[in-house]
């Protein structure tokens, strides 16, 4: 088992352990404005992001859009097998009896349209 050193501070040197380079504060504001200073971006490096950024949302769109038509496809095929299905199982005289009754109706409230 290790033991711990322990470090008793009435026994240290009152030395720092740390010194400033010399100067340090005397050159300081001149090093700070001299990292401060603006400098000239070149206009292709600025607008990279943005371009970048213009091209994910272009692509973005795209994706979309192309998921949207085979959505809107699929929607309508499932429709039309779905009113083909409809038909397969129907009889003919219940065509007969629909469209009867569907112009029947329509001429009749036409009719008391016009009477009134």
């Amino acid at each position: 088992m290790e033991t711990k050193n322990t470090y008793k501070f009435d026994e240290m040197e009152p030395k720092l352990p740390f010194t400033v380079p010399e100067n340090y504060f005397e050159d300081f504001a001149a090093r700070m404005e001299e990292q401060l200073t603006p400098r000239s971006v070149p206009v292709k490096r600025m607008m990279k992001p943005w371009l970048y950024m213009a091209a994910m949302f272009v692509g973005l769109l795209v994706i979309g859009n192309v998921l949207l038509q085979v959505h809107r496809t699929n929607t309508l095929e499932q429709d039309e097998q779905y009113e083909a299905y409809v038909l397969s199982q129907l009889d003919q005289s219940l065509y007969y009896e629909y469209y009867f009754d569907e112009v029947g109706l329509k001429e009749e409230s036409v009719n008391s349209h016009d009477k009134k």
